[in-house]
């Protein structure tokens, strides 16, 4: 800390003669003669000198700001060093004032002085204020090489030679800072690996490349080439069909080599008419044309499948005659066709308890019309029973009758027949079994 020198002597309160009110105050505070604030504009306290840093280097200029007071005005201001020796001065009615002067060259901890005056002709028993500002240090800039750590210094080793851990601007020689020192190899701005700048500031051998016909770490292939399309992609991985990728080749890739999937084992695509017999088709004749025994979805054109193929004049689902369709898909005339779809009879009878067979039919209509049909029941060879039925298409008839029970031992056999308009006959048979 600089000594400093205290002056006592610049009161806050002075005294002013009624006779120093001339016409130069007037001319500021009218023709009423008053001493109050003409020769000052307001006491010490409230004042302020404030410099711009707190820390300055030898000789830097250094920006005093003064403001402050407790009335406006006209002032002069003076800015003193720390021996009271006059820096700089300034006046007139702007205010807050900033003054300027150079720091001192000799480090050290500083306070400086500041000063005004209210008055513009000072005249003897007039006194001026006087304050002190901030603080302020003056720091000598670091001498690299001294052997002195300094404050701005990461080391000082003393000496500037590099490669001894302190470069010669006294900063620390690290590696991975971006600056290439005497003892590395590089110095890429960081410490990893694999970029060819160890961690070590060491040079790293190139790293592996696809393409250069060397089969490195990572790589699956390595064919000297980056083009696909040869078995090896341009990242030096194995093409392969089924591994979901679509090469050049490939008209498909599906991540299998599973066939009927709409891919083959071969990654071709499964295309109907393409010749090839896939899962899940019946047939491939190489084209897309029906009628050739191979429909164009290529399943197989066959009588009876339901499917009207070309050449075929119906196809109703089965190759039985009498219903429209023939065995052969030609279209019939339409005809009644009455089938019986059961034939039922007492089973047992007795001859010492007789009592009455009865016979139940039931008869539909399958045909693609509406009409009749004869039905004929016939006990042990002779007619029983004859009846003209009448059915609409798809309606069951029901025929029932009772007959007496017979007196002679032995079975019964009965047989119940259909005749109508289409070529078939239907017939069942049923038996009843007499007991004593």
């Amino acid at each position: 800390m600089i000594a400093l020198v205290a002056f006592s002597a610049w009161a806050p309160n002075v005294s002013a003669k009624g006779s120093y009110y001339d016409s130069n105050c007037a001319s500021c505070h009218g023709s009423t003669r008053t001493c109050d604030g003409c020769h000052r504009h307001g006491g010490v306290n409230g004042l302020n000198a404030e410099t711009d840093k707190a820390t300055y280097a030898p000789d830097e200029p250094i920006s005093v700001t003064i403001s402050g007071g407790s009335r406006g005005g006209w002032v002069r201001v003076t800015l003193y060093d720390e021996n009271m020796n006059e820096l700089a001065r300034s006046s007139g009615s702007d205010f807050p004032i900033t003054l300027s002067a150079n720091a001192p060259t000799t480090p050290g901890t500083y306070v400086w002085f500041a000063s005004w005056y209210g008055n513009m002709y000072p005249k003897s028993g007039h006194d001026e204020l006087t304050f002190e500002t901030n603080s302020f240090d003056v720091i000598a800039e670091a001498e690299c090489g001294n052997g002195i750590l300094e404050p701005g210094e990461d080391c000082d080793d003393g000496n500037i030679d590099p490669g001894d851990g302190c470069r010669a601007d006294c900063t620390l020689e690290v590696c991975g800072d971006g600056t290439l020192d005497p003892q590395e190899e590089c110095d890429d701005g960081n410490t990893m690996p694999g970029d060819g700048c160890s961690a070590a500031c060491t040079e790293e051998p190139p790293p592996a490349a696809c393409g250069d016909g060397n089969v490195d770490p990572g790589e699956q292939c390595d064919d000297g080439n980056t083009a696909s399309g040869d078995g090896c992609r341009t990242n030096c991985t194995i093409e392969a069909c089924g591994d979901g990728i679509l090469d050049p080749g490939e008209q498909c890739d599906d991540g299998n080599t599973a066939s009927g999937d709409g891919c083959r084992t071969n990654c071709t695509i499964e295309a109907c008419g393409d010749g090839i017999l896939d899962p899940q088709e019946e047939c491939d004749d190489s084209n897309n044309l029906g009628g050739d025994g191979c429909s164009a979805n290529c399943t197989t054109e066959v009588c009876g499948n339901g499917i009207l193929d070309i050449g075929e004049e119906c196809d109703d689902g089965n190759t039985l005659p009498g219903d429209g369709c023939d065995e052969n898909c030609i279209a019939e005339p339409l005809r009644v066709d009455l089938d019986i779809v059961g034939f039922r009879v007492t089973k047992r009878v007795s001859l010492s308890r007789p009592k009455a067979i009865v016979n139940k039919l039931v008869v539909k209509n399958n045909g693609a019309i509406n009409g009749n049909a004869l039905v004929t029941i016939m006990r042990n060879g002779n007619p029983v029973y004859t009846e003209i039925v009448s059915a609409q298409v798809g309606q069951r008839v029901t025929i029932q009758f009772s007959s007496n029970p017979s007196t002679d031992r032995g079975n019964i056999e009965w047989r119940a027949t259909v005749k109508d308009e289409d070529l078939d006959v239907d017939e069942e048979t049923a038996t009843t079994k007499v007991v004593p």
